[in-house]
């Protein structure tokens, strides 16, 4: 929709209509929105990010929330079996993401998560993630974690100080790992101005991901997880049936996380261009100290080598997707609402950092802090 109430309108290459679930787009250039008509007749919006040299946060808090938190939303909204605590809580956090004062960023995970539901619970779900979320990502974690490698490495061998990008952003090809800023899917085959034909990649884009939120099909991907988490338990049963000490488990613990990772950290060496011999010597002499020093994967790495030293609690399928996810948004988000487990070890974690970890088991501690803290600031 242009200025002046004039209209452009061209044909997207879509799949056949019984697959398609948003019914229908109209993307307000003046304002740069997205405006969405999903099953049901619920109407959400997502902002516009192509063209901007930074991300418009405009000084928004950055609220990451678990899944959990996500579900409890929607019970509120949808009335669901819910306490008032938690309802009045959750209305706040949706109220003040709708009035454009926090930004409720969405996550490859849930994505993962919320597949694993259906029907309309899926569709009450989704309209709220996706109404509330207004087009904001978070990066994959592992694409953040090579960002975050990557910018050790140089700092270490090559004198050079590179950033980590943002985290958070409106970037939909950003959404799950490898793929680079640069990806994006392929353009129209017609002859269509410059803007239009960048408005025709980042439609496609965000409607991907919106059309497989709101998807009613269950997809219950969980038995990939379960053996990650399989592998893990016995590792730390080991570690118990060994009777390590504290410091043991600790450095153990640190080197299975680097077992995680390691791969991915060696492909970050062959892309800063070091020697072997240099990756040698950072893996032996530099790893540790390097790594700690880094928000996300230091805070990963000291979670994970916590929970593995902690054999009194059975390791889960889903604790793969807290311990990355939520790891990485408690790092770069200004404030985060994660699983109750998940929130234990990481403010456990967060040690010699500075104040308090920034991440909360509770809907109604999140809006006390974000009612008190950040939007004071």
């Amino acid at each position: 929709m242009l200025r002046g109430g004039r209209a452009a309108v061209f044909p997207i290459v879509s799949p056949p209509v019984e697959e398609i679930r948003i019914r229908k787009t109209c993307y307000m250039i003046a304002e740069r929105l997205l405006w969405m008509v999903l099953p049901g007749g619920g109407v959400v919006s997502a902002e516009a990010g192509f063209g901007l040299v930074d991300q418009p946060l405009m000084g928004r808090p950055v609220i990451y929330l678990d899944q959990c938190h996500w579900s409890a939303i929607a019970n509120a909204v949808y009335g669901g079996r819910i306490s008032e605590r938690v309802k009045e809580a959750a209305l706040r956090i949706l109220s003040l993401a709708n009035s454009g004062k926090i930004v409720l960023p969405l996550s490859s995970a849930h994505m993962i998560e919320t597949s694993a539901t259906y029907a309309e619970k899926r569709q009450n779900l989704a309209t709220v993630m996706l109404g509330a979320s207004r087009g904001w990502i978070m990066r994959d974690p592992i694409d953040v974690r090579q960002d975050e490698a990557l910018s050790a490495l140089t700092r270490r061998y090559l004198s050079t100080e590179r950033e980590v990008e943002p985290v958070f952003c409106l970037d939909h090809s950003r959404l799950y790992a490898g793929r680079s800023a640069a990806w994006h899917p392929e353009g129209p085959h017609n002859d269509l101005p410059p803007l239009l034909t960048e408005v025709w990649i980042w439609l496609t884009e965000v409607s991907s991901t919106y059309d497989t939120l709101v998807d009613p099909q269950s997809i219950d991907d969980r038995v990939h997880y379960s053996k990650w988490a399989v592998y893990h338990q016995r590792l730390s049963s080991e570690f118990a049936a060994k009777r390590e000490s504290s410091a043991r488990k600790r450095k153990l613990g640190l080197l299975a996380a680097f077992s995680d990772v390691h791969r991915e950290i060696a492909k970050m060496a062959a892309v800063a261009n070091l020697s072997v011999e240099q990756f040698r010597d950072w893996v032996i002499v530099h790893r540790e100290s390097d790594i700690a020093r880094l928000p996300f994967l230091g805070l990963y790495f000291d979670t994970m080598a916590l929970r593995l030293s902690d054999s009194s609690r059975k390791w889960q399928a889903n604790d793969l997707i807290d311990g990355l996810y939520l790891s990485c948004a408690t790092a770069y988000a200004d404030a985060v609402g994660g699983e109750r487990a998940a929130t234990e070890y990481i403010r456990r974690s967060w040690r010699n950092r500075d104040g308090q970890a920034p991440i909360f088991a509770t809907l109604a501690e999140l809006v006390e802090y974000v009612d008190g803290e950040l939007l004071r600031r």
